[in-house]
């Protein structure tokens, strides 16, 4: 009995155990250069890929930068990072080494990676260092007295091109140029218009501007077409829209009620006021308590806001008379 539970209880600290060593277990490293064959000088970038999971870990055992390793020197360290899922993750390596003495074979050890007690080694890395082959008429580079040393060249002429005489100041001149040009530009439109530079749109007047959209909507076929509410709202918002620009009645912000109070108190709009009371309250009937209203309706309701405008169309003072008469002989 008591060898049973001893069994039991190295089986149970054993499975807890790997369970524990699993979740921070090194997988796999690998590492590859991308040339294996290099002459003094060169450099090569060695690969070393870790494939682990659980806690981090560290690539052991590599010297500082500039240091020699192995016959090789490192000259430079990059790593990436990727997540592969299920708490895997892939680290990449880059190492750049850089090989300076002669040799046909050049061994880095295999790459360790240590993660929480566990150590995995990569494969061996052998490369192949090549002397620089000098020109044999300058002799043995082992030898310095052997070596044979030529005067310097003259100076070469180069063939010239067109931009070989452009200063390195150049765009300076651009911009001064586009700064006097944009300066006359602004002069000029000074000149012509005055402060505000550019010609001022000039605004339709009232009148004008309501009897184009009372032209716009009767040809637009609302009623034809059934659109009631659309007819009246339109009709409306263009006498709202025209005692806003005629008599400074903000009527777009106002009720029926209070646009026909503005109207009784307004001297020029006071005989009116019982037609247009008609014709809003028509409109609000369509508009909020969906009455589909009478053809006769519809007609009356136009020529009705069609006549408040027509009759309350400013008088022309005379300069405007004769400013008008100028205009038409010009043309």
């Amino acid at each position: 009995m008591v060898k049973s539970r001893s069994t039991y209880f190295i089986a149970a600290f054993a499975l807890l155990f790997s369970i524990f060593g699993a979740s921070a277990r090194v997988v796999k490293v690998t590492a590859e250069a991308d040339s294996v064959a290099l002459t003094m000088g060169d450099t090569t970038v060695v690969r070393v890929q870790v494939i682990k999971e659980g806690h981090p870990g560290v690539l052991v055992g590599l010297p500082e930068k500039e240091q020699d390793y192995h016959g090789m020197e490192l000259s430079n360290i990059a790593v990436d990072s990727t997540d592969l899922g299920n708490g895997r993750t892939q680290l990449d390596y880059q190492l750049t080494f850089q090989a300076f003495d002669p040799a046909a074979a050049v061994v880095l050890p295999g790459f360790s990676y240590a993660a929480a007690g566990d150590t995995v080694k990569s494969n061996i890395l052998t490369f192949k260092v090549l002397p620089v082959e000098l020109s044999p008429e300058l002799g043995d580079i082992n030898n310095v007295d052997s070596l044979t040393i030529h005067p310097s060249e003259g100076p070469v002429q180069l063939r010239t091109r067109f931009y070989d005489y452009i200063p390195s100041w150049w765009y300076w001149v651009v911009i001064a140029l586009v700064a006097v040009a944009l300066g006359v530009v602004l002069y000029l439109l000074y000149k012509k218009n005055g402060p505000s530079l550019f010609v001022a749109r000039k605004p339709v007047p009232p009148y004008d501007l309501a009897m184009q959209r009372l032209a716009a909507i009767k040809h637009r076929g609302l009623i034809e077409r059934g659109q009631f509410k659309e007819y009246y709202t339109e009709l409306t918002d263009t006498l709202r829209s025209y005692l806003e620009g005629r008599f400074g009645i903000f009527a777009m912000e106002l009720t029926t009620k209070q646009i026909l109070e503005q109207l009784r108190a307004n001297e020029e709009t006071q005989l009116s006021a019982s037609q247009i009371q008609s014709a809003l309250e028509m409109a609000d009937f369509v508009k909020f308590a969906a009455v589909k209203p009478l053809p006769d309706d519809n007609i009356k309701t136009y020529n009705t806001i069609y006549d408040f405008v027509e009759s309350t169309k400013p008088v022309p003072t005379p300069e405007e008379e004769a400013e008008a008469a100028k205009s038409k002989k010009k043309k």
